[in-house]
């Protein structure tokens, strides 16, 4: 009953500075990219509806992290570039389909 709840704890430390646009990033972005914009495309032409590659490239790029050992503090910055990457391709190409 007489537990200390501690303070929540940021997941990257304010004053540590972090890179996070790199090569990685880039990379993974635009590879995630093109190929949900394939999904995209080939959805909104088949049957009409598309869908956001925001969640499923916040997965992969997660698993990617993981696979290839990137840093834990830095592979969330990251990741959530990745993200903004793909998920800016592939709402374009769903804006332009309809």
């Amino acid at each position: 009953m007489s537990e200390k709840i501690l303070p929540a704890q940021p997941v990257m430390d304010p004053g540590k500075p972090y890179v996070e646009i790199n090569s990685y990033v880039v990379f993974w972005g635009l590879f995630y990219a093109a190929v949900f914009a394939l999904a995209v495309g080939y959805l909104g032409l088949k049957i009409g509806q598309t869908i956001d590659a925001f969640a499923p490239v916040s997965i992969l790029a997660m698993g990617m992290a993981i696979i290839f050992h990137r840093p834990k503090q830095n592979a969330f910055a990251e990741t959530v570039h990745i993200q903004a990457i793909a998920s800016a391709g592939t709402n374009g190409l769903a804006g332009a389909l309809f």
